[in-house]
């Protein structure tokens, strides 16, 4: 009896988390910016599912289609917000003077580095925020570093791409990396290191 009990637990556990899984891998293999009839059916779904499977004997389909569309539900909550933060094309080529932290390892390019960092915007006032930017520096003087703290002077635009059908598609990659803007360094004589890399295995 005993054993049972914890097979069928087991056995619940299992649904549960294969529904999850299922709802939420529903929305990622979708369109990145879901439409709001999307967000009410998914929501009516798993209350309706969720309803049903009070006052019927095959619980079990139910159980699982009320997860996975919750699931679901949930994750297309995240991944507007995830899209709200991002640049807006409205002030795309917009200048900043941030200060930026390296969060990733600096990628040499043909035409010099690349990187992932999270910019505090200083100037203007305006738009003084918090991002994370996927920054290109043309022939830097000194080639930067992992978990460095640079002040720079940057032009900003939204994370845009191409994207082809059945090739690499940048913009979920951007969605993955939760990048919220393009950046590139501009040359300025105030572009200057403001903290040295900490010790660390990057």
């Amino acid at each position: 009896m005993v054993l049972r009990s914890m097979a069928g637990r087991h056995c619940s556990s299992t649904v549960a988390g294969l529904a999850t899984l299922l709802g939420v891998m529903a929305v990622l293999i979708g369109p990145l910016r879901p439409h709001v009839p999307i967000f009410i059916a998914t929501l009516l779904l798993s209350i309706a599912a969720f309803g049903v499977s009070r006052v019927t004997r095959l619980r079990v389909p139910f159980v699982a289609l009320a997860i996975a569309s919750f699931a679901a539900f949930v994750t297309l909550v995240l991944a507007l917000d995830q899209l709200a933060q991002r640049w807006s094309p409205a002030d795309e080529g917009q200048r900043v003077i941030a200060e930026v932290q390296i969060d990733s390892l600096v990628r040499r390019t043909s035409a010099g580095a690349e990187f992932d960092a999270l910019l505090y915007i200083e100037s203007p006032s305006r738009p003084q925020r918090t991002l994370r930017a996927r920054v290109s520096w043309r022939d830097p003087s000194k080639v930067p570093r992992a978990a460095e703290r640079w002040r720079l002077l940057l032009q900003l635009s939204a994370p845009r791409a191409n994207t082809n059908p059945g090739g690499f598609d940048e913009q979920r990659e951007f969605f993955r990396d939760r990048v919220h803007a393009r950046a590139v360094v501009l040359p300025f004589a105030g572009n200057r290191r403001v903290a040295a890399q900490s010790g660390g295995l990057l």
